[in-house]
């Protein structure tokens, strides 16, 4: 692994130093302190509604600085929209989550509306594995979909720009990696004289650092993905791993409305968002990825679901290139991207 080192006067030494820096005042009111071990243990517990730090993990890059919590200073305006730091990269890149479509972050209209159409499954067939674990169908086309739009608005916001001059392609994370688990239920009598039947699950990565071991991890041990399912198309526009949302402050024991990653309109408008991470594949279509629930929940559902879960994009800034012209992070003055 290389570690990179974070180059002073680049957006993301601007975020790190702003939080080691951070005055009383400041910290009384929610902006992030600098803490490498945050206050609560990422999937052990959710952050609490008094938390706001930028601890630091390992991430496949070196050292990742990523908020956690109640976080009042990591709002970006980007292309006339309005977003959130989720952390910076280990390579000094800027990953951000959308937090508003319609409008910039200082807007008295500010609604949180990141809805993409309606809802979605996570993939294209709830009993197909390949298309599970292929990335492909309905929150791969949903998220390709929205990276043309935003390509259209960086145009329009920034003359004669387009994704390539602010984004990196990401290697966003879809950890498939499996643990099997085989059960015996004595209790399954379908067949004449049966007295049991074995099933089989496949845990896929997530599952086992979040649910069973309590260890997030920002390193990717599964497959890094760079382009959507059809394989031609560069992915600069994915979603959260369920790590990244653990250490951001949600977790699967409790929900959790008090962390950056929720907002007032997506519980109020029962909006609920699909995560990168598949959790488990079994027999009888049980095939289930993670989702943020609008209580801020970090949970599972069926893959074919389609009632309530969208797709909320995810971009990663190359922070050596982009240009911060004012801002403090704040939801009324936040950083405006040139």
């Amino acid at each position: 692994k290389k570690y990179y080192t974070i180059k002073s006067g680049t957006f993301a030494y601007q975020i790190i130093e702003n939080a080691k820096n951070a005055t009383s005042e400041q910290l009384t009111n929610l902006y992030a302190e600098y803490s490498p071990t945050p206050k609560t243990q990422p999937a052990n517990a959710v952050s609490g509604a008094s938390e706001s730090t930028l601890s630091t993990t390992d991430d496949d890059y070196g050292t990742s600085y990523y908020f956690r919590g109640n976080v009042a200073n990591n709002y970006v305006n980007f292309a006339g929209m309005c977003w959130r730091i989720v952390r910076v990269e280990g390579d000094g890149s800027v990953k951000l989550i959308l937090e508003d479509s319609t409008y910039e972050c200082n807007n008295a209209s500010y609604d949180g509306n990141w809805t993409i159409g309606n809802p979605i499954a996570f993939g294209l067939d709830n009993n197909d594995k390949a298309d599970f674990l292929g990335y492909s169908g309905g929150l791969a086309d949903a998220l390709k979909t929205y990276q043309t739009t935003l390509n259209t608005k960086i145009g329009t916001k920034y003359t004669s720009k387009g994704l390539a001059d602010y984004l990196k392609v990401d290697e966003w994370c879809y950890d498939h990696n499996v643990t099997e688990y085989k059960y015996w239920d004595s209790e399954y009598n379908e067949l004449p004289n049966s007295t049991g039947a074995e099933y089989t699950f496949e845990y896929y990565g997530a599952y086992t650092r979040i649910e069973e071991n309590k260890q997030p991890s920002n390193v990717c041990t599964g497959t890094k993905i760079t382009k959507y399912g059809d394989n031609t198309t560069d992915m600069y526009v994915g979603t959260l791993t369920a790590d990244e949302i653990a250490f951001g402050g949600g977790g699967t024991g409790a929900s959790n409305t008090n962390y950056y990653i929720m907002n007032t309109y997506a519980q109020s408008n029962n909006l609920s968002w699909w995560g990168l991470s598949p959790c488990w594949f079994g027999e009888f279509s049980i095939d289930f990825a993670f989702i943020v629930y609008r209580n801020g929940l970090l949970s599972r559902d069926d893959v074919g679901y389609l009632d309530f879960y969208v797709a909320r994009p995810a971009v990663t800034l190359v922070s050596n290139t982009v240009a911060v012209s004012s801002g403090v992070g704040t939801k009324a003055n936040p950083y405006v991207i040139n």
